[in-house]
This record gives structure tokens, sequence and C-alpha cells, in this order.
């Protein structure tokens, strides 16, 4: 029999908030109800850091340092990782017997990581409790004939009362525990193999932490389009400004979502698309996808915030609303059930058999693409924006994933490597749902859909006011990269799409 102390830790990894926190709120309870001591922890892992696919980019980088010294503050003990987790979860149960509660994640890197912690556990006095978080239906959901569902609108048919009945756990109070002061085997400095901690006491500001834990994970900005194709960003862009940042707390999230559900969600269908309204007054959409993805707020929270107030069986924008956040767990369902996805077309006919441009051409648009010199105006305006602010509009992302699919030929491989490398609101399972639907590889039953950037503009931002607010003021790009007409006729020879009267040319 072990004589070990038990430990109940807490293990945040996207989840920075303390209402609707499952992992969080039965860390406690079974700390307080079993009298055992509480070690909340952040692990910040190597294979997140370092220079290859997972890599998290500078933007999300200096993010990721604000709002983890923000949280870790709210806590009287609160401890800040480097290293493996299983490193440091060899380390921890040298001394105790530990009982590790986390909110589950759907993504392949995190499952696995997830997977090699729980076996390292179960064979070393421990165990690993999760929660289900991000995905807050069912992930083994399936339709009458026992199928899993490929198509949107059925999959929200059938979750949709599951969703809006699901339950919000309580808020936690971090002030009624008994944390654990200090380790018996501390962690050593130095990294390598072991365990680095970052050392700070509750007295420190959320900016001096946060320009700490900076210092640690600040790297070379590198973006790994393929094996043999590598783009230094720090040299291509610069780095973003990063001038945006609505907010870096749970508080502050939601009372910006808030302010949305009282004086904008009602006219969210017909407003949200609106490039020019996003110039103005920070645009008629939540933004509130930085906070999803970050778990500053969860969906079930949302989804409380505006049933509480609106009914979306009266309201289409409320029920357009809804479906965006079911679209998300839609996505992440995908993404659970087919991990593929990241690297695969959903549909097989385009498996392999596009002709993506390669070579020296594509690499030449592809940094045109990204530095914003297309010669398409609403692209470039969009592309500047997510270099300066992390950020895009998601109407401008299915524009400028849709131009360089199908007018440069570009694979949507490259472009999801971009956003991956860039976007605060990086949710893996959104972005590549998103870059699938746009280059029609992806989850979806209709044609090929060919976005022309002028009708786009003059559609979603007929004063040119978006364009004003985005693009440089000595921008004088006057032919694009290739014409559209001519880009359309080969976007359908790529396809191979021989019914060219039956595309529509959005």
């Amino acid at each position: 029999m072990s004589t070990k102390e038990k430990l109940t830790i807490y293990w945040c990894r996207r989840d920075f908030r303390l209402l609707d926190n499952p992992a969080l709120y039965y860390a406690i309870e079974d700390s307080n109800k079993n009298n055992t001591k509480l070690l909340p922890i952040f692990i910040l892992d190597p294979k997140l850091l370092e220079e290859d696919r997972w890599n998290i980019g500078y933007p999300r980088r200096r993010y990721l340092a604000q709002i983890l010294a923000d949280f870790a503050l709210q806590f009287k003990k609160f401890e800040i990782l480097v290293g493996n987790p299983v490193d440091v979860f060899h380390k921890l149960t040298q001394e105790y017997k530990v009982k590790v509660y986390v909110n589950s994640d759907i993504e392949p890197y995190s499952r696995k990581r997830d997977a090699e912690v729980s076996q390292f556990l179960d064979k070393n006095n421990g165990k690993i409790i999760s929660f289900a978080d991000q995905l807050s239906v069912d992930k083994d959901t399936v339709s009458g004939t026992g199928t899993r569902y490929g198509v949107f609108s059925p999959f929200r048919k059938k979750v949709w009362d599951e969703f809006i009945q699901a339950p919000v756990v309580p808020k936690v109070d971090t002030a009624k525990c008994e944390y654990l002061e200090g380790t018996k085997n501390p962690y050593y400095e130095g990294g390598g193999s072991g365990v680095a901690k970052i050392k700070f006491d509750s007295g420190l500001s959320v900016e001096d932490l946060a320009n700490k834990i900076f210092t640690i994970i600040d790297t070379n900005w590198n973006l790994r389009v393929t094996d043999d194709f590598k783009i230094n960003l720090d040299e291509v862009l610069g780095r973003p400004k990063i001038t945006n940042i609505w907010y870096s707390n749970e508080k502050e999230a939601l009372s910006r979502f808030r302010d949305f559900n009282d004086n904008k969600i009602l006219n969210y269908k017909s407003h949200r698309d609106n490039l020019g309204a996003d110039a103005v007054d920070q645009g008629q959409t939540s933004r509130i996808s930085v906070a999803l993805k970050w778990g500053l707020v969860s969906t079930r929270t949302l989804k409380e915030i505006v049933i509480g107030k609106h009914d979306p069986k009266k309201s289409n924008d409320v029920f357009h609303f809804i479906s965006e956040l079911i679209w998300r767990e839609f996505y992440r369902y995908e993404l659970f059930h087919l991990p593929h996805l990241l690297n695969t077309e959903y549909q097989a006919k385009y498996q392999n058999t596009i002709q993506w441009k390669r070579g020296s051409e594509a690499q030449d648009w592809f940094i045109k693409w990204i530095q914003g010199k297309t010669g398409y105006r609403v692209v470039d305006a969009a592309m500047h924006q997510i270099a300066n602010e992390g950020w895009m509009h998601n109407r401008s992302r299915m524009i400028v994933a849709s131009i360089l699919t199908k007018n440069l030929g570009i694979d949507w491989r490259w472009g999801q490597e971009y956003f991956r490398s860039i976007l605060l609101d990086l949710d893996e399972a959104s972005n590549n749902g998103g870059w699938q639907w746009a280059a029609s590889v992806g989850a979806d039953p209709k044609p090929i859909r060919i976005f022309n950037p002028y009708t786009q503009a003059e559609k979603y931002d007929n004063k040119g006011l978006y364009q004003a607010k985005h693009l440089p003021a000595d921008y004088n790009i006057q032919e694009p990269l290739i014409e559209h007409k001519k880009a359309r006729e080969e976007a359908l020879q790529r396809y191979k799409y021989a019914k060219e009267n039956s595309v529509r040319d959005y």
C-alpha cells in the first residue's frame, strides 16, 4: 500500500476560466471532500513550442503569456511548468499519489499526449479524470441509420436540443480549498529532459508575469509550409502589432459578449458578413472566437447568456448565432473521428487528384498572398488585417481562402499552415473545416464555389471602408497576379469539373 501523500491536480490546458470549468470544479470538490491538497498547474509543452507543424506562432505565444498570467494570479497557488507532460508527472508521482483532473481535448496531438500521460499514471499510482468540454454534444452522435454525420444541417437538427439543454457547471471560488504550499521534490531549473518551474508569487503584476512567461516561450517566427518550403515570418511580415486584444481574461470576455447579446445579436444574420461594418465600431459580430479558442468562456455559457434573453424560435438572428456555435461542435466532431483531415481532403474524389500549383511560382505567389500583394484589393486588405491583428473577419477568411485555392491554385494545406501560425483564435477543427470548405473538398455536398473578389468586395464592402482601413497608405498594385476570368477557367480544369454552367461564381 502506498504511503505517499494524496494530491489533487487541476491541469489547465485550454480552459482559462472559473465558470463552467468541469475539471477545475470537480478537482476542488474532490480536494475538499477527501481532504487532499490541491495543485493547479499549466505545462508549457516543448512539443508545442518547437519549430514544427504544431508551432503555435508568435501571436498566440504573446497572447498565451497574457491570459496564463492573468489566470494563474487568481489562485493562491498555481505552478507554471516547462517540460514534457510525462516528465512533469514522473516528478510529481515520485512524492505524491496523484489524481489529475482535465478537460478533454479533441485535437490529434492533445489526444496522443493525454493517452501517454494516462498510460504513465496508470502504471505509477495515479490516474487522470477527463471531462467533456470542447464537445458539448455526444461525440458518438449518429444518424437514425447508425452512420456518422457528414453534413451540417442534419447534424444540427439532431443535436439542437442536446446543445440547448447542455448544463453549465457553477463558478468556482478559488479561495475555498487548501493548496499545496510546497513540493517535497522541487522541480529543478535548467530544462533539458527535466522540468523547469517559472517562479513567481501572487504579488506580481499580470503584466510582469506575462513578460516573464513570454521571454521563456518567445522564439524565431518561422512557418514550415512543407518539408522543403519554410518561411521566416519575422522577415516576410515583421511581428504583428496585435492591435485587437479585446479581452485577456474571462471577465472581460463575458462583458464583451453580453454587450453583443444586448445590442447586436438581433441583427446578426443580416449584418455579420458586412466588412464595411467591421471597419466601424468593431463590426456586428461577437468577436468571441478568441475566447472560445482559449476557453476564457465555454460555448455552453454563451448559449445560456443568449437564451436567457432571446428565444431562438422567435428570432432567425438568434437561431443563426446558435447555429454558428453548433458549427464549431460539428467541425470538432468531424476531427475527433477523422484526425487525418488535417492533411487529407474530406471528399474521397479529391484526395490526390487536384494538381495544385507547385515550384517557385507557387512559392512566390504564396508569399505575395501572405504579404497582401495579390492585386485583389479586398484580399490584400484582409491579409493586412491578419498580419497586423492576428485575427480576420470570417467573411474575409472565406474570400482569401477561395482566392488562394481557386485563383492562385495553391494547396489549401499551405493556407491552413499560415493561419495556424498567425491566428490568435486558431482552433484546429474550425480552421481545417473552413479551409476544406473554401477549397470545396470538405464536408460540403454542393458543387465547387468560386469566389469573385470583385463581387465579394462590392457585396460586403461596397463603400470600401474595410479596404481603406486595412490597406497600407502606399498600396498601389494595379494588376492582380492572375486575371479572375482566367483563374476561374483554370480552377474548373483543376477540379475536373465539366459542368461549368452549374458552378456558381460567388
